[in-house]
């Protein structure tokens, strides 16, 4: 909101909200509103409540090592060429390297716990 003038406030707002309902001729850059914004409401939903499960049923460090693997998977799904983003970008050895740590990592945090259920 910052450099955006108080009185101008409402005229900004109408336009997203038109944006946001696909409504007018002279919108721009919009295509996808609404199915767009309320398919990410629901996925971002639908995660959260994945994370809160787990939470429920283990302990909030898995949890936070499965948030974290999340971030590699978004970021590899988010530069394949994809409807409504403007290019793929390609991935630089150095992000392939971390993430394979990263996975590596939560792989090896995994195994100690899924013996230790065997035995008992």
């Amino acid at each position: 909101m910052k450099g955006i003038p108080f009185a101008q406030l409402p005229s900004y707002f109408k336009s997203g909200v038109g944006c946001f309902l696909n409504v007018g001729t002279n919108t721009s850059g919009c295509e996808g509103s609404p199915l767009l914004p309320l398919l990410y409401i629901a996925t971002n939903l639908l995660f959260n409540i994945s994370v809160l499960n787990l939470v429920k049923i283990s302990s909030a460090v898995v949890s936070s090592l499965a948030v974290m693997l999340s971030v590699p998977i978004s970021i590899y799904i988010l530069s394949v060429p994809l409807p409504y983003l403007p290019e793929s970008s390609t991935l630089s050895p150095f992000f392939l390297f971390g993430s394979l740590i990263l996975v590596l990592g939560l792989i090896l945090y995994t195994l100690p716990q899924a013996s230790k259920q065997h035995r008992n």
